[in-house]
């Protein structure tokens, strides 16, 4: 026998079931994933253009902060690694292979990868040689490099010297060529501190 309900209890219930209704649609709405931003759909695109989130992190002509590098001093023999600068600061001088440390890499990380990538050789990093300041002014006396290097001693593992994209030449360069290059005297001093750690 089906029995009618009062219509204040009709409409009691569909108020509710209209409530429960908007709680879930709210509760639905908070917990959905939002969707993916462009260029962070995955793993391999977190930084889709890894240049580009360098110059946005890393300025490095007149930079808001130091910014930390690494250099590698690595003996073949006699003779030590170094790399003419392609770019500036120092660009056609000849110096220690090295660059900047990236996001979530050692020191030791930074200094193997740089000279892998800057001279197509593997070697192994080992003890700490050096800590330079590096400060270059422009003619207005503004600051306009500011480094903090640290230098590794490296050992030379396999490869074959070929330039990357931020060195113009690299040659395994012996003592008596130092003149000649125009090698910077604080890079002869931390070269010759390296090798007496040998």
């Amino acid at each position: 026998m089906k029995l009618n309900r009062p219509k204040f209890v009709q409409s009691l219930n569909s108020h509710n079931r209209q409530k429960r209704r908007s709680v879930i649609g709210i509760i639905t709405q908070r917990h959905s994933p939002r969707p993916m931003q462009a260029g962070l759909n995955t793993e391999r695109n977190v930084y889709c253009d890894k240049r580009k989130a360098k110059a946005v992190n890393m300025r490095r002509e007149y930079p808001e902060a130091p910014i930390v590098t690494v250099g590698g001093i690595v003996f073949n023999g006699d003779s030590v690694l170094l790399a003419q600068r392609g770019k500036e600061p120092n660009r056609g001088r000849w110096s220690l292979p090295g660059g900047a440390i990236e996001l979530g890499e050692t020191a030791r990380q930074a200094i193997e990868r740089e000279v892998r990538e800057e001279c197509g050789v593997v070697v192994q990093a080992g003890e700490v040689v050096e800590v330079l300041d590096i400060l270059q002014r422009d003619p207005a006396g503004t600051l306009r490099f500011h480094y903090v290097v640290i230098d590794f001693l490296c050992r030379y593992v396999s490869g074959k010297l070929t330039p990357g994209d931020d060195a113009a030449d690299v040659r395994w360069v012996q003592p008596g060529e130092f003149d000649t290059l125009k090698v910077f005297q604080r890079t002869r001093d931390v070269i010759a501190k390296a090798r007496a750690m040998l």
